[in-house]
């Protein structure tokens, strides 16, 4: 179910859809992570905060239109990528997303991809620790 904002965000791209302008749409920006660290010995639930993050909106009849808003994101350390579960799009420069457990400690950079294949991307952007403090 879409929250208020959302569906504000979501009517705004139908119209412009139902206009017949299609805007160039600006490539996904990585601000930060909250928190920026989590314990490896359990999931953690993370919000990725930046700008850009506009869903893919497609005529699917006259009137009609379907809205993609299915990110990809993920933890890449020493070419081993992690995909983290539940992204959720929640609005234009915030996604909500789980870390999964397991993975080894050390310094993650974060990506992105976009439903409309912007990508990003943030360096060091989530630290794995082997300790909960």
């Amino acid at each position: 179910m879409l929250n208020r904002r959302q569906s504000s965000w979501i009517g705004g791209a139908a119209l412009v859809l139902a206009s017949g302008c299609l805007p160039d749409v600006s490539p996904p920006a990585l601000e930060r992570v909250s928190p920026s660290w989590g314990w490896n010995g359990e999931t953690t639930d993370v919000v990725v905060m930046g700008h850009d993050f506009f869903p893919r909106v497609t005529a699917s009849g006259r009137e009609a239109f379907e809205v993609d808003g299915q990110f990809r994101v993920w933890l890449e350390m020493d070419g081993h990528e992690f995909n983290l579960d539940g992204v959720t799009l929640e609005d234009l420069d915030r996604l909500e997303a789980r870390v999964p457990a397991g993975l080894e400690p050390g310094r993650y950079d974060v990506r992105l991809t976009s439903p409309n294949g912007g990508a990003a991307s943030l360096a060091d952007g989530f630290t794995v620790t082997d300790t909960r403090a």
